[in-house]
């Protein structure tokens, strides 16, 4: 929406340049300068969106309400088989969501498009204003419930016809919806488990009792939930 804070922090994130300090400790600021711009704000992200309203909108910039949501971002996150191929090879996986992207929301909607290559695993980012093919602003068309999954049904399809040794499949659980910096921490801690497990087999009976304990506990939360109903 028409927040200054989030969007400069968006853009200050996406944009980022050799040097600038970071929260992220997972930044390797040396690889910054690896970073590819598919496409590239001219100025300020607010700006930017407000130019595309301008020129895309049917209405331009008047009667826009200061609630809508006037920028949306999209990221792809690699995992699984593709991590395993070079860096080129994993680009090009990027590069063509990208298209698919870009085609799927509009090239003269787009704000930012930037693959990040000095984080923990390439990634990218695609900022873009939600209007529709008949000129109106509408974010709660273009990224309902309904409008995501055939997205994402399209979107693999698409995968997996230009990738197809790659064996393209949908996921899901626990990593949807996550922000990068989050699905890396998720995933970090995946690996520390993973580690932990293989390393001390023997505690294995010791997280099967916790996890006992803590569905017990859910049930009996769920059984407490009902009463209360």
């Amino acid at each position: 929406k028409a927040n200054d804070t989030a969007v400069n922090g968006l853009q200050r994130h996406n944009e980022r340049v050799p040097g600038q300090k970071h929260s992220n400790e997972k930044i390797d600021d040396s690889r910054t300068v690896d970073n590819v711009f598919l496409k590239k704000s001219d100025g300020k992200f607010k700006q930017a969106v407000s130019n595309v309203i301008e020129n895309e909108r049917e209405n331009g910039l008047k009667g826009v309400r200061k609630d809508a949501v006037r920028m949306v971002e999209a990221t792809v996150q690699l995992s699984g088989k593709v991590l395993g191929m070079d860096e080129d090879e994993q680009e090009q996986v990027l590069r063509d969501s990208y298209e698919w992207l870009k085609n799927e929301f509009g090239e003269n909607n787009i704000v930012s498009a930037v693959i990040h290559k000095d984080e923990t695993n390439m990634h990218l980012h695609f900022d873009f204003v939600p209007i529709d093919e008949q000129g109106k602003l509408t974010a709660k068309t273009i990224i309902s419930k309904p409008k995501l999954q055939q997205y994402q049904n399209e979107f693999l399809k698409e995968l997996q016809e230009k990738h197809a040794t790659l064996n393209f499949k949908r996921g899901g659980g626990e990593t949807n919806g996550l922000s990068q910096r989050d699905f890396e921490v998720l995933q970090k801690e995946r690996e520390e488990r993973e580690k932990e497990l293989s390393k001390y087999s023997d505690r294995l009976d010791l997280y099967e009792d916790e996890l006992i304990e803590r569905e017990e506990r859910l049930e009996a939360r769920e059984e407490r939930f009902k009463g209360r109903e």
